[in-house]
């Protein structure tokens, strides 16, 4: 009985791990690019400039590490 519920559960997560991959896989997409009415380029607004205020100080220092925020 031990063995039986042992391969139940593994074959219960074979297929989650299968449904999962065929649900995340590639899809085709049919659409041409070129088609596109408008270019990439002219849909990215503009930079603006922050309206935040800078609230660093001026002598922040890390002694010459990166760091970066995502």
């Amino acid at each position: 009985m031990k063995n039986f519920t042992r391969n139940i559960i593994c074959a219960m997560l074979l297929t989650s791990m299968i449904l999962s991959a065929v649900a995340c896989g590639n899809s085709t997409n049919t659409a041409d690019p070129a088609e596109e009415s408008e270019p990439i380029a002219d849909t990215i607004p503009a930079e603006t400039e922050d309206s935040r205020p800078d609230t660093l100080p001026e002598n922040l220092d890390f002694n010459g590490e990166e760091i970066g925020i995502l």
